[in-house]
């Protein structure tokens, strides 16, 4: 949820890229490849929208993005 509640169900490194998975949600962050993130959303199969938050630092800034998947 917004507030960073809840378990991840993956988080690890590999090589230079740190995979991070919560709920239907997963975050891939290469930090040597110009901070390259990649969001990759599971299919929505509840027949309900839903909501997450990425947060992260980008470069001096602090940002939060918004996702949502319609039904």
């Amino acid at each position: 949820d917004y507030n960073g509640n809840g378990k991840t169900k993956l988080s690890k490194v590999e090589n230079d890229t740190i995979i991070a998975t919560y709920y239907w949600l997963t975050v891939k962050y290469k930090e040597s490849f110009n901070n390259d993130m990649k969001i990759i959303a599971e299919p929505n199969t509840t027949g309900k929208k839903r909501t997450l938050y990425v947060y992260g630092s980008i470069y001096n800034d602090d940002a939060t993005i918004k996702v949502t998947q319609d039904k």
